[in-house]
């Protein structure tokens, strides 16, 4: 460790394979956060496209905000029986495929079972990558990444609106859920 004109000890620096690793895990979390805001813009686009009515098509967006809430506290278990590196991969990969899953779904019923299926892989990402941080950041680095990688999740409702907005001006509701899919894919790449 250095010291600065103050006297006082600088922090370790936090090394190339740790922020890789940030980076990834930061990456799930991130397309998992702004999935929950862009499909909030396309409710009505869905809704007109599926034939169906306001109050199915709310589930679209409720349901994968609930299941992304009710999956969360099984993510200890399952990270202390599986391995948290293995269950972040799953749930991203889980995610991924639902996301194909909703740019095909023939129906409203359909889509919002995927939705929450996409759902509760999200409240299991999220924390697991959390983790797989946590086990390789030391006790001195580990309020670093996490708030560097919090701020890089946090951009995901931030960006979502917009982002989503210009995507629904040029393409259809589908598109929204098919940028996932090359995302997903992406980081479960550079996972390994």
């Amino acid at each position: 460790m250095r010291e600065n004109s103050s006297n006082s000890v600088s922090p370790p620096p936090i090394s190339a394979r740790i922020w890789k690793i940030a980076a990834v895990t930061g990456a799930g979390a991130f397309i998992a956060m702004l999935d929950s805001t862009v499909t909030n813009l396309a409710i009505e686009s869905i809704r007109d496209d599926l034939n169906s009515t306001l109050p199915i098509i709310q589930w679209v967006a409720t349901g994968y905000l609930i299941a992304l809430a009710v999956s969360l506290p099984a993510t200890g278990w399952l990270g202390n029986r599986y391995g948290h590196g293995r269950i972040w991969a799953v749930s991203l990969a889980i995610f991924t495929i639902g996301s194909a899953l909703c740019a095909i779904a023939p129906g409203p019923l359909f889509l919002i079972g995927v939705r929450l299926l996409q759902g509760l892989a999200a409240g299991v990402m999220v924390p697991a990558g959390q983790a797989i941080l946590g086990s390789v950041a030391g006790s001195k680095q580990l309020g670093r990444i996490m708030g560097s990688i919090g701020l890089v999740v946090a951009l995901g409702p931030a960006v979502g609106p917009a982002f989503g907005g210009l995507l629904l001006e040029v393409a259809s509701w589908r598109s929204l859920f098919w940028i996932n899919v090359p995302l997903g894919i992406i980081t479960l790449i550079a996972a390994r």
